[in-house]
């Protein structure tokens, strides 16, 4: 119940901000439809290791594109890894199609996504085309000095069995900062990851800070790190990441 309740908001959500889009088209309807956009971004954490994403955007209307999306896992604890024969096959793989839109004046950037994530992470069984459905939601916020950033995705399996793992993860992050100048902004960052089907496990709590600096006015680089507070023993007591997005158009 608690799947299908997730998917159904996520559908409700989609439909919201393209109706509110179309209200805003009647008020404007010359404006330029939002530019088409291709970005390689690359993450490295003590949590999941190296993961490259791709990100691309459709341009549809002057406030809403079609986007599109991978990340590529490359933690072994997420691939197969019982002999030197399989030792890193089936990483986890997310793709994923979406819709973005704004609000106020393009300060607001909302964009809900359905993915699709092969593997073995969510049931243990190697090399799963579709063993799960990942819903969504990456949100920013930049006016003046500010400067906030929010992503959340839940991972559902679509394929259980009797003698795998079986579990639902719930993975969020948030970013509030504020813009020194226009180069540098720095703050606060809040991240969990947590088992929530069939227990609830909290796999970390990450808690710290972050420098991000801008170069160029679109590429940008992150460095946050802080401490763990989950006291599980299932992470390390500290973490550490640096984020980097690379705009190709």
């Amino acid at each position: 119940m608690k799947r299908l309740s997730t998917i159904i908001l996520l559908l409700c959500a989609i439909n919201a901000f393209s109706q509110e889009a179309d209200k805003k088209k009647k008020k404007g309807e010359d404006l330029p439809p939002e530019a088409s956009t291709f970005q390689v971004q690359l993450h490295q954490d003590n949590g999941f290791g190296f993961y490259p994403k791709i990100k691309a955007s459709i341009g549809l209307d002057y406030n809403k594109s079609l986007t599109l999306n991978a990340s590529m896992f490359n933690n072994p604890i997420l691939a197969t890894g019982s002999n030197n024969s399989q030792r890193g096959a089936d990483l986890w793989l997310e793709t994923g199609i979406g819709f973005s839109t704004s609000f106020f004046k393009k300060t607001l950037y909302v964009n809900p996504s359905l993915n699709l994530v092969s593997g073995k992470y969510l049931n243990g069984k190697n090399g799963l085309l579709a063993e799960g459905i990942a819903p969504s939601l990456h949100a920013t916020y930049q006016k003046k000095a500010l400067d906030i950033e929010i992503l959340g995705t839940a991972y559902i399996n679509l394929r259980t069995f009797s003698s795998g793992v079986n579990n639902d993860y719930l993975w969020v992050q948030l970013y509030p900062g504020l813009k020194i100048n226009k180069w540098l902004t720095i703050g606060a960052h809040y991240e969990e990851f947590r088992v929530v089907h069939p227990n609830d496990v909290n796999m970390y709590r990450w808690a710290g800070g972050f420098l991000k600096f801008t170069i160029g006015d679109k590429y940008n680089m992150r460095f946050m790190g802080g401490k763990n507070f989950n006291d599980n023993k299932l992470y390390a007591g500290e973490y550490y990441r640096f984020s980097t997005i690379i705009p190709l158009m």
